[in-house]
C-alpha cells in the first residue's frame, strides 16, 4: 500500500467521524435550546403545562426539614464517618465498632446522590429563605 491510500483511508475515517460528531453536536444543541425555551415558557406561563406558579406551597419549616435530612444523609454515609467508626486498626474485632462501620457503609454506597441532593437542597433553601426575607415569597412572619 502506497502512502497516498493510507491517507485516503484516514481521510474517510475522519470525514465519518466529523460527520457524527456534527450530528452529536446538532443534537446536543437542538436538545439545549429546547430546554431553555422550555424554562422561559414555565417562568414566564408561555405554552408549557406546568408554570413557576402551579407548585405546592410549602413553609419554611418543611423545607428545613428536608435539608436537614439530606444533608445528614451525606454526612452519614461520608468515607470519613465510615474510618470514625471503623478505625485503622482491627475494627472487626469489636463487634459493636464492625457494626456501626457496616450500616455507615450501607449510606456510603449511594455517597454522590446524597452529596447531590445535599447541595441542591442546601441551594434551594437558602435561595427560599432569602425570597421570604425580601418579601417575594409572602408568607413569612416577618412580613
Amino acid at each position: 500500500m502506497t502512502q497516498v491510500q493510507s491517507i485516503r483511508q484516514e481521510v474517510s475515517a475522519t470525514r465519518t467521524q466529523k460527520i457524527i460528531a456534527l450530528l452529536y453536536g446538532i443534537i446536543a444543541y437542538t436538545a439545549f435550546f429546547v430546554t431553555i425555551l422550555y424554562a422561559i415558557g414555565f417562568v414566564m406561563d408561555m405554552a408549557v403545562p406546568k408554570n413557576i406558579d402551579t407548585g405546592i406551597r410549602t413553609s419554611s419549616a418543611e423545607a428545613l426539614v428536608v435539608n436537614v435530612v439530606l444533608l445528614s444523609g451525606y454526612t452519614f454515609g461520608c468515607h470519613a464517618l465510615r474510618h470514625l467508626f471503623g478505625g485503622t486498626d482491627c475494627f472487626s474485632c469489636h463487634r459493636v465498632r464492625y457494626q456501626l462501620w457496616k450500616g455507615v457503609t450501607v449510606l456510603n454506597v449511594n455517597h454522590e446522590v446524597w452529596a447531590w441532593a445535599s447541595m441542591l437542597s442546601v441551594w434551594g433553601t437558602d435561595v427560599y429563605i432569602r425570597l421570604l426575607i425580601h418579601g417575594v415569597i409572602p408568607h413569612g412572619p416577618w412580613n
